[in-house]
């Protein structure tokens, strides 16, 4: 009888060392890029047209990428991922939000909230003192600090008053990078320079004041940027900026020209999973 259960003993215990040895264990994986989405606007305004996204799609966009194990990280996260000292989870990406329409708040503030996941929020503190921009609502500061102590959205400068187009809104004169007012006046490169200096520090004041937390981050008013505009904004105190360059992010890289992928309405759930996993290096 004694012999019997020892035997079974050993049986056991070699099926278990046998089925320990052939088992393959999952191995988490670190990020070797990371992409960042870009949004503006979340309803059907026709005024945004081009830049809107519905925010049924959004919401659709999101549980996607969450069912696919896609998880959003912070600014920190990402400059501490490209200084190379810092490992995340291999499906890491970030959600930015230009502007602060309204929108935001109604419509994709309370989406982020229920998937629990992070965003920036970039916003253009003259058109929120104004409650328009192209006679659009705004979000207001009560609004945009409930979001920002809510601790899903990170809030970033887009300037107070530079985030406009000259020569009739053409292409190639936006504000960060002519040498021309917004009432037709010509201006050095210094003054430029200057300009953009005390618009950011007007900005950055004005976040400060309204929502209790200094902004770290900037993003350039239609992805236009220079030498004297890069400059002016390292020396507004921004080390960390987003462009729209659309590429992902990699180690060994500077923060100063975020790339970011532009969503909107035509993009569908299955387009935005293929752009957040195409790694063109």
């Amino acid at each position: 009888m004694m012999r019997k259960i020892i035997g079974s003993i050993v049986v056991i215990l070699i099926i278990t060392i046998t089925f320990k040895t052939n088992v393959t264990h999952a191995v988490d994986k670190n990020a070797t890029y990371i992409p960042v989405l870009m949004y503006h606007s979340f309803d059907g305004n026709p005024i945004l047209q081009g830049i809107n996204t519905n925010p049924k799609l959004f919401k659709e966009q999101l549980n996607l990428l969450k069912e696919n194990g896609w998880t959003t990280i912070t600014t920190d996260q990402l400059v501490k991922f490209q200084q190379g000292d810092f490992n995340l989870p291999e499906k890491s990406f970030m959600i930015t939000i230009d502007d602060g329409y309204k929108s935001v708040y109604d419509n994709a503030f309370p989406i982020l909230k229920e998937l629990d996941m992070n965003a920036i929020l970039f916003v253009i503190t003259s058109h929120i003192e104004s409650g328009e921009r192209f006679e659009v609502q705004m979000s207001s500061w009560k609004q945009i600090k409930e979001m920002s102590d809510s601790g899903y959205l990170e809030i970033g400068n887009h300037t107070h008053d530079l985030h406009w187009r000259g020569n009739g809104n053409a292409k190639g004169y936006e504000a960060m990078v002519t040498s021309i007012t917004k009432d037709g006046r010509e201006i050095s490169n210094t003054t430029r320079e200057n300009i953009i200096v005390n618009d950011l520090t007007i900005a950055h004041k004005m976040i400060t004041k309204n929502i209790g937390k200094e902004p770290k981050v900037f993003a350039y008013p239609y992805g236009s940027f220079d030498e004297i505009s890069e400059r002016a904004v390292k020396k507004a105190g921004y080390n960390i900026s987003y462009s729209i360059i659309e590429d992902m992010n990699y180690p060994n890289e500077k923060p100063d020209r975020i790339k970011r992928f532009g969503i909107n309405s035509k993009v569908s759930p299955e387009n935005v999973l293929k752009k957040v996993t195409l790694n063109k290096k």
